[in-house]
């Protein structure tokens, strides 16, 4: 039901449709449902953190919960994650409300995969292997490719500061959506 990154690597985006008869199944399946805004950008690369801050969105941001819907929180303040979820990436965007149904993630780990190499025209060939999607695993633990320490200390500061929710195209709303209005009905 909750199928966050479904080779959204090479597909389009596909999303299991949210409607009266299957909505409690799908807040069920989610550890946290929030409602809330975007505050501002948590990428840690400052460069991208920036650029994403100057357009007033972004995909790992901190999110500021102004109704919890299933779940108990502590501070009115969150983490909202998406990482490398490929075609199923959803901007959240400063004057928006949003309704998300989280996957708490507990800690980061970096899956050993090594990075592919570029060839001599600086491209990198082409394979048949694609790169895993990141997921979060029944331990709460989201496991990432392509990372390094300085960023995987950086992930679990979040966490060690903020509730941290998983989410994706397929588990945001926008809360005055059809969808959106249908969930917070619940």
């Amino acid at each position: 039901m909750l199928t966050f990154n479904s080779l959204n690597y090479l597909l389009a985006c596909s999303c299991d449709r949210i409607d009266s008869s299957n909505v409690q199944d799908w807040i069920a399946e989610a550890d946290f449902v929030v409602e809330g805004q975007y505050i501002t950008n948590l990428n840690h690369n400052s460069e991208v953190r920036e650029r994403w801050n100057s357009e007033n969105k972004g995909f790992d941001v901190l999110f500021l919960v102004t109704r919890v819907i299933k779940g108990s929180i502590s501070k009115d303040t969150i983490a909202i994650v998406q990482f490398e979820n490929g075609s199923c990436l959803t901007p959240i965007e400063q004057d928006n409300k949003y309704i998300i149904l989280g996957q708490q993630v507990l800690r980061f780990k970096c899956l050993d995969i090594e990075k592919p190499t570029k060839d001599s025209s600086g491209e990198y060939p082409p394979t048949d292997w694609f790169t895993p999607p990141s997921y979060v695993d029944e331990q709460g633990t989201m496991n990432y490719n392509y990372c390094d320490e300085s960023k995987s200390n950086y992930w679990d500061k979040t966490v060690d500061n903020y509730l941290t929710l998983y989410t994706s195209y397929c588990t945001t709303y926008l809360a005055s959506s059809r969808t959106g209005k249908l969930i917070g009905l619940k």
